[in-house]
This record gives structure tokens, sequence and C-alpha cells, in this order.
């Protein structure tokens, strides 16, 4: 073999790996943006922690599209809205931190007449004390930390 037929061949070998390390870069690259991803997924729409006393929902109107949850913890609520658009549902939670709750008290029976937007209603007496507690506190959006 002659010398221009020797760094022919260690020219090919040399692409062939660089090929291949490029290759398995990309696919690194790829592995990492999907989980990256992923993990951000699950923080945006992480789920509402367990040991709540409580949990009340508000539906807006019958027909609405925006469901409200208040979850009651000791020191603490959270709450979830969900909105509904065709095959999506979009999500939101706050926290409520350092909320005296421990004068609160769900009774299904123990109603009240709230009157919103022109329209009145009987609601849960619970929904009515929740909601006069967090209006007076800022909210922080809830990632699952």
């Amino acid at each position: 073999m002659s010398e221009k037929d020797l760094t022919a061949v260690a020219y090919k070998k040399g692409n062939w790996m660089r090929y291949t390390l490029w290759g398995l870069a990309a696919i690194c690259i790829t592995i990492l943006f999907i989980s990256f991803f992923k993990t951000m997924d699950g923080e945006i729409s992480a789920v509402v922690p367990e040991g709540y006393r409580f949990a009340i929902t508000d539906n807006y109107t019958e027909g609405s599209k925006v469901r409200t949850t208040y979850y009651v913890y000791d020191d603490k609520i959270f709450v979830e809205d969900e909105s509904f658009d065709k095959d999506t549902v979009n999500r939101v939670v706050m926290v409520y931190d350092d909320v005296k709750t421990s004068t609160i008290s769900y009774n299904s029976d123990e109603t009240t007449k709230v009157c919103e937007l022109g329209t009145c209603s009987d609601k849960p007496k619970a929904l009515a004390v929740i909601k006069s507690l967090i209006s007076r506190k800022i909210g922080r959006e809830y990632l699952g930390f």
C-alpha cells in the first residue's frame, strides 16, 4: 500500500469516529431536553399535597368553564383554579401562608346567601369565610416545593 492509500484509510476511519461522536452528542442533548421538559411540566402542574382538613369546590355558575377548589390546612390555604377549554385544562395553584384556619369548620348544611356579579346563590358558610380570609393576603404560586 502506498502512503496515499494509508492516508485515505485513516481519513475514512477518522470520519467514522467523528460522525459517531456527533451522533452520541445529539442523542445526549435530546435526552437532556426531554428530561428537562418533563421535569418542568411536573413542577408546573404540581399536585396539591395531602393532609388538608377539608376541601370545598366553588363553581362560579352552572355552565362555567372555571372551577376553583379551596384546600384548607391548619395554617395555610391552597387555591386550585382549573379552566377548561376544548381539550385542554389550564391549572394554577396558589398558596396563602399564615392563615388562621382553626376557627373554620365545614358543615355542608350551613349555607349563606352570596351575591357575585348580580347573581345570588346559597354557598357553604366556610367558603365565604375562606374567601374573606384570603382576600387580605398575598398568595404565591405553588410549584410543588
